[in-house]
Order: C-alpha cells, then structure tokens, then sequence
C-alpha cells in the first residue's frame, strides 16, 4: 500500500489528486448514468469531458450545487464535533453501556479525535453521493421517457 505523508505534498501534488479524482468522479458517474440508457460511455467520451462533466454538472445545476454544499457542511460538523458529543451523553446512559462496551469505545474516540482523515473521507463520501445521484437521476430520466412525460408539450 502506497503510503503518503501529508507534510510532504506540494501544491502540485494535490493538483494532481486532484484532477486525478475528477477525472475518475466523471468517468464513473457518466459511465454509470449513461448505461443505464444501454450506451456505452466509455466509447465516446475524452479525458477533457470526463474532467468537466461533475464541474459542469454542479455549476448548471445551481439546486444540487446547494443540496451538496448542505450536506457536506452538515456531514463536517458531526464528524468533527456532534459525533463525540452525542458519544458523551450516550456513554453515561445505562442502556447504552448494556448494548456497548465503553471501555472500548472510549480508546476508539480517543483515536477517533486525535486522527485528521476527514478530507479523505469527505472525498470518498462525496463520490458515493455524487454517483448514486447520477444514477437516481438516470433512472429518474429512463422512467420520464418511457412514459412519454419527457417530450409532452406543457401549455
């Protein structure tokens, strides 16, 4: 396993992350929203349109832009802060020392808020959610044109 050292990367570097991570966001959102239709993506599509298409898609798109803007500031305020207070008030609880043992759980908090891997894992969260909305928007699309809801003219 390839082990990096955070104080060791330059601004190069996590440019380069960077757009590696975009560009493997894009081709596997695409790839997944474009074969639910039975087209295969990967055939048509250049490294430039699978770098731009989750930029292009969350600057068009301004209701999603907001929805994951939310979404991420509330998933970094419990990672960072609600976990361990909603941790404190249950562990004095007496079900939840039957359920949990808090012995345990005291030593993996501990770890817990001495680690700073919350950029990896918002990243890693943030390609679960981007994908399964371009599938649930794929799907939502597949069902809109087989019932014909897609190309009605509204007066």
């Amino acid at each position: 396993m390839i082990n990096i050292q955070e104080s060791k990367l330059g601004l190069q570097d996590y440019f380069y992350i960077g757009y590696l991570y975009l560009i493997i966001l894009g081709i596997v959102s695409d790839a997944t929203f474009y074969g639910i239709f039975g087209v295969s993506y990967l055939n048509y599509t250049t490294i430039l349109d699978a770098l731009i298409s989750p930029v292009s898609l969350l600057t068009n798109n301004w209701k999603i832009s907001l929805f994951l803007l939310l979404i991420f500031w509330l998933m970094y305020l419990y990672f960072i802060k609600w976990m361990f207070l909603f941790y404190k008030k249950l562990r004095t609880k007496k079900w939840y020392a039957k359920v949990y043992n808090i012995e345990k759980w005291d030593k993996r908090y501990e770890e817990l808020e001495k680690k700073k891997n919350i950029i990896p894992g918002m990243m890693f969260v943030f390609f679960l959610l981007f994908v399964s909305m371009r599938t649930g928007m794929g799907i939502g699309m597949k069902l809109n044109i087989q019932t014909k809801k897609l190309f009605q003219i509204i007066p």
